[in-house]
C-alpha cells in the first residue's frame, strides 16, 4: 500500500470541516490525475463521511 498523511498548514488536527475541504481538493485533483485514492475520512469511499468506525482525516491511499 502507498499511503500518506498530510494536512494543510497551519495545523489544527481537530477541524474536521477544514480536513474535509482539503481532502475534496486532493480526491478530486487525484481523479483529474487518473489516480484512484481512499481518504480516512471515507474508508468506504461511499461519499458518505458519518458511516466510519475509525476516522483518520489526514490519510490518503493509492487505490491499487
Amino acid at each position: 500500500m502507498l499511503a500518506v498523511d498530510v494536512t494543510p498548514y497551519p495545523i489544527v488536527w481537530d477541524d474536521r470541516e477544514r480536513q474535509t475541504l482539503f481532502a475534496g481538493f486532493v480526491l478530486a485533483t487525484a481523479k483529474a490525475m487518473g489516480i484512484e485514492l481512499r481518504w480516512g475520512g471515507d474508508w468506504s469511499m461511499d461519499f458518505e463521511v458519518k458511516d466510519n468506525q475509525f476516522d483518520d482525516l489526514v490519510h490518503f491511499e493509492i487505490v491499487e
